[in-house]
C-alpha cells in the first residue's frame, strides 16, 4: 500500500515537473554536432524566443558552413538550419529588424572575388532565405556588427583588407531591406584599423567603435569610436590610448542616451589584459574610463544593457587550469561591478554574446571544448539575473575585482574616408535542416518524460530506499552516482552508488527535511520525490 500510495506522489509530481521545472531553475545546455560547432551572436527575437547564428562543421562535411537555430526559453530547438558553400563560409553578427526579417553579416570564401569577402543574408521569420548578397575585392573582408538605422535601412560595420588607405581599413555598408546597397566607406589611414561594434546614436547617427594603430605613435592599438550621418559622413572621430593595447570590442547605447565602451588594455599590467570601459555620450564626449583587474588575464567579446542602465558583459577569463572559462560580469551606470562570475569545466570555454530574457535573467552563449558531443560545442548558460547558475551544471565560482581609474589621453583624429564604388553581387548558399544534439548539463533539466524507471520508491527506518525490479539491476551502473537536489536546483547530497550493496536490488538514501526533492539518478533519470 506504501509503494502504491508513493507511486502516485511520483505520479502527481512528474506532471508538476513536467510543466514547470524550467520555470523555476535555469539550465545549461550543449547544442552540436559531432564535430566542431560555436556560436557567435544570440538575441531575444521579436516572439519572445531566442535565435542563435554560429559556424559549424557537423552536418555537411564542408570546411565550415553557417548555423542558425531559434529555441524557446526553455532550451527547447524550435528551427535549426545550415547554410552552405562549397568552402568556408563564416557568419560573425545577427539582427532581427523591426518588421522581423533577420539579417546575418559574415564573410565567405565560396563567392566573391577574394580569398574572403563580405557576406551579408535575409532571412525571413521562418528561417527561409530570402536573399544573398557578397561585396568584397581580392583580399579579405569581414563583417562583425549589424545595426538598424531606421524602419528601411541597416548598416554594417568590418574591417576590410582590400578597400581603403591602410593595410586594412573600417567598413561601414547601408543596404535598405531588399539587401540593396545604398552606400558603403572605408575609413582608416596607413597601418592597420578595424571596426568590431555599432550602436544607434540617435537622430540617424550611427556610432562605430573599434581599434587602431595608424594613429598612435608606435604600432600599438588606441580605441577608435566614430560617429556618422546617414551618409557616411563623420561627425566626430577620436582614440583613447596608453603605452601599450587598448581595443573596444563592444558599444552598448543605454536608455539615458549615453554608450559604454567594453574591452581590454594592457598599459596598466603589460603581461596581460585588464577589462576597460569607457563611458560616453552622443556627442563623443568621455564621461569617465576605468580598468577592471579581476586577477587573471580577460577577452570581452560583446555586452548588452540589462536593467535600469545595468550592462552585462561577457567573453573569458584565463582559470587556473591555463584554459579560458566563460566569464560574465554585471556592471551599473558608474562604473561599478555589481558581481562577476566564471563558468567552465576542464578545457576551453569562451562567451561570445549575450541576451537579456523577459524574465530579468540571461541567455549567455559561446562555445565550449569541455562538453557536448563534439570536438566543440555550443554552450548555452540560462543565468537568473544575479549570474547564478543551479550547483552542478558547470564549475561555477565568484571573481574578485581591483577597480582602477584610468586617464588614458583622449586624441582627436581625422581618418580618410574612401568611397566603395562597387556593387554587391550575389551568392549562392544552399538552404538545408540541421540536426542539432542537444546535452543536458543541467541536472534537473533531464525531462522526466524520457526517463524508462525500473525502480520504485519507499520510506523504512528513517531512509528512502530505491529498489530495482531485478536483482543485479544497480551493477551496471557501478561508478555512477545518485544525487539529491532541492527545489531551486541546489544538490544538497551526492553519494557513488559503488558505495551500495550492489548484490542487492536496494540503494538506501538519508533523509531531508520534508518538502519536494528531485533525486536524480547514473545522469539518467530526474525523478521528484516528497520527503514526509
Amino acid at each position: 500500500m506504501k509503494k502504491s500510495n508513493f507511486f502516485v506522489q511520483i505520479l502527481l509530481f512528474a506532471m508538476f515537473l513536467l510543466v514547470s521545472t524550467n520555470s523555476f531553475a535555469q539550465w545549461a545546455r550543449c547544442f552540436g554536432g559531432e564535430a566542431e560547432d560555436s556560436p557567435w551572436c544570440v538575441l531575444q527575437t521579436r516572439d519572445g524566443n531566442f535565435a542563435i547564428v554560429g559556424r559549424t562543421r557537423s552536418f555537411l562535411e564542408k570546411t565550415e558552413d553557417i548555423l542558425f537555430f531559434t529555441f524557446d526559453r526553455n532550451g527547447s530547438i524550435l528551427t535549426q538550419k545550415v547554410f552552405s558553400g562549397s568552402m568556408q563560409d563564416e557568419p560573425h553578427t545577427l539582427l532581427q529588424t523591426s518588421n522581423g526579417m533577420f539579417i546575418i553579416g559574415g564573410n565567405t570564401s565560396t563567392f566573391g572575388e577574394g580569398s574572403r569577402d563580405f557576406l551579408i543574408m535575409g532571412l525571413d521569420e521562418n528561417d527561409n532565405l530570402l536573399w544573398q548578397k557578397t561585396l568584397g575585392g581580392y583580399y579579405d573582408e569581414n563583417f562583425f556588427s549589424i545595426t538598424q538605422m531606421n524602419s528601411s535601412n541597416v548598416a554594417l560595420a568590418g574591417w576590410s583588407f582590400s578597400f581603403g588607405s591602410g593595410r586594412t581599413d573600417g567598413i561601414i555598408a547601408q543596404l535598405d531591406g531588399q539587401g540593396n546597397l545604398r552606400w558603403a566607406n572605408a575609413y582608416g589611414e596607413e597601418l592597420f584599423d578595424y571596426f568590431y561594434s555599432s550602436a544607434d546614436g540617435g537622430q540617424n547617427l550611427l556610432l562605430v567603435s573599434g581599434f587602431t594603430n595608424s594613429f598612435s605613435e608606435g604600432y600599438d592599438d588606441d580605441v577608435w569610436v566614430l560617429a556618422l550621418d546617414s551618409n557616411g559622413k563623420k561627425i566626430w572621430e577620436f582614440t583613447i590610448g596608453g603605452e601599450f593595447d587598448e581595443s573596444a570590442r563592444c558599444i552598448a547605447k543605454s536608455t539615458t542616451g549615453e554608450y559604454l565602451l567594453f574591452g581590454m588594455t594592457k598599459s596598466i599590467v603589460p603581461e596581460r589584459n585588464l577589462a576597460l570601459l569607457i563611458k560616453i555620450n552622443s556627442n563623443g564626449d568621455v564621461l569617465w574610463q576605468k580598468a577592471y583587474d579581476f586577477g587573471s588575464d580577460v577577452v570581452i567579446f560583446s555586452a548588452t544593457e540589462f536593467a535600469n542602465t545595468e550592462f552585462v558583459a561577457v567573453g573569458g577569463i584565463m582559470a587556473q587550469n591555463n584554459y579560458y572559462d566563460f566569464f560574465v560580469f554585471e556592471v551599473n551606470a558608474n562604473g561599478e561591478i555589481l558581481w562577476a562570475k566564471g563558468f567552465g569545466g576542464e578545457d576551453t570555454d569562451l562567451a561570445s554574446s549575450v541576451a537579456k530574457g523577459i524574465n530579468n535573467e540571461l541567455f549567455v552563449a559561446g562555445w565550449t571544448f569541455s562538453f557536448g558531443k563534439g570536438i566543440s560545442d555550443i554552450l548555452v548558460l540560462n543565468l537568473d539575473g544575479d549570474g547564478n547558475l543551479p550547483d552542478g551544471a558547470v564549475t561555477q565560482y565568484n571573481v574578485t575585482v581591483n577597480e582602477i581609474e584610468t586617464e588614458f589621453p583622449k586624441k582627436i583624429v581625422d581618418s580618410k574616408v574612401t568611397e566603395i564604388s562597387k556593387e554587391l553581387s550575389d551568392s549562392y548558399l544552399q538552404q538545408h535542416d540541421a540536426n542539432l544534439i542537444v546535452t543536458y548539463l543541467n541536472p534537473l533539466s533531464i525531462p522526466f518524460a524520457e526517463s524508462k524507471p525500473e525502480f520504485y520508491f519507499y520510506f523504512e527506518n528513517g531512509n528512502l530506499v530505491i529498489k530495482s525490479f531485478e536483482a543485479g539491476f544497480w551493477e551496471k551502473f557501478a561508478s555512477q552516482t545518485i544525487e539529491i537536489y532541492s527545489l531551486l536546483g541546489q544538490r544538497i547530497w551526492s553519494s557513488g552508488i559503488e558505495n551500495a550493496q550492489l548484490n542487492s536490488q536496494e540503494i538506501r538514501i538519508p533523509l531531508f527535511p520534508q518538502g519536494l526533492h528531485f533525486v536524480k539518478i547514473a545522469n539518467l533519470w530526474v525523478c521528484p520525490v516528497l520527503f514526509r
